[in-house]
C-alpha cells in the first residue's frame, strides 16, 4: 500500500482526514479506500477533543476489521503526562504515545517504527 500519514488532529486543524466524533472518522475511512483504494498506514490522533475523545475513536476503530480500518497502526498527542493516561490510550489500541510539547523528531521515528510493523 501506499505509505500514508492520517492525521486527526483538531488542534492543528490541518489533516488528510478530519472529523470530531467516531461516525465522521468512519466516513473519513470509507472516503480515503473508495478514492485511493487503500488506507494510510499510520493514524495520529489527539486524545482531548470536544464531542467524543480519541480514546472513544480508537475503541470505535479497532472494533472494525482490518479490511475497514481495525489495525491501522496508531499514535496518541496528550496534553496528560500521567501514566494512567498513556496505559488508557494503549488499552484503547495505540501503539505510541507522546505528550505535548512533543519532539517531532520523537513523533517521526514513531510513525518509521509503526510503518515497518
Amino acid at each position: 500500500g501506499t505509505v500514508g500519514l492520517w492525521v486527526l488532529s483538531w488542534s492543528l486543524g490541518i489533516s488528510a482526514g478530519v472529523g470530531n466524533s467516531g461516525e465522521s472518522v468512519f466516513h473519513v475511512m470509507a472516503f480515503l479506500i473508495e478514492v485511493t483504494g487503500d488506507l494510510p498506514d499510520v493514524m495520529i490522533s489527539d486524545l482531548a477533543m470536544p464531542g467524543e475523545d480519541g480514546y472513544s475513536i480508537m475503541n470505535h476503530i479497532r472494533e472494525l476489521s482490518a479490511k475497514k480500518g481495525g489495525a491501522i497502526p496508531a499514535l496518541a498527542l496528550s496534553a496528560f503526562a500521567s501514566n494512567d493516561n498513556k496505559q488508557k490510550a494503549f488499552d484503547a489500541g495505540f501503539q505510541k504515545y507522546h505528550t505535548k510539547p512533543f519532539e517531532p523528531d520523537g513523533i517521526i521515528e514513531d510513525i518509521r517504527q509503526l510503518i515497518k510493523k
